[in-house]
């Protein structure tokens, strides 16, 4: 992609282009998984490409960000499952992530699954939309934090030790895209 002129910003473009082709292929056919599945698959190509001239390692900001569950309340699944605010609990000092992060995409759809069981709850349709909607707006969060001005604001008011806003975007990009697949 380099080689063609793609540059970072034509990169994202292309990224967000794809996730709102993929929304709009939801909402208005959520029958037509073959057109789903081609645009997911696009959003997915686009993250990893933005993540390979970016130099980033995907699967260790995965980790980062999900590998020990949910990164507000440090659940697994997150408390809201149970019907609690998602918090980080004062006194958190039992962690129920697994021993070992997941190692493939099949793993970290799972896990992710596990983390947040309440995303797949209620209508099929309902929830397709939800995520794919979050998975465009996961995207334009990930275009502003790499201005420099917006990414030193995120990082006072960033709740994770350990990873950068713009890698915080990145892994909430992937996590929202594998609600999405696991929504089919």
């Amino acid at each position: 992609d380099v080689d063609c002129g793609y540059g970072p910003s034509t990169i994202l473009a292309k990224l967000l282009g794809n996730a709102a082709t993929l929304k709009q292929v939801i909402r208005k056919t959520p029958e037509d998984f073959i057109s789903i599945d081609r645009s997911l698959t696009n959003v997915f190509v686009w993250v990893t490409t933005f993540g390979n001239i970016a130099d980033m390692d995907l699967e260790k900001v995965m980790e980062k960000k999900f590998g020990n569950g949910c990164p507000h309340c440090k659940q697994m699944p997150c408390i809201l499952a149970k019907g609690e605010k998602c918090e980080t609990p004062p006194n958190c000092q039992s962690n129920t992530a697994p021993v070992n992060s997941p190692r493939s995409l099949g793993e970290w759809q799972k896990h992710l699954e596990e983390v947040y069981p309440n995303n797949f709850l209620g209508d099929v349709n309902q929830t397709l939309n939800k995520a794919s909607g979050r998975v465009t707006d996961e995207i334009a969060e990930l275009i502003g934090s790499s201005y420099r001005d917006i990414e030193d604001e995120l990082k006072i008011v960033s709740f994770q030790d350990g990873i950068q806003p713009w890698e915080s975007e990145i892994a909430d990009v992937l996590a929202w895209s594998f609600a999405v697949t696991n929504c089919l």
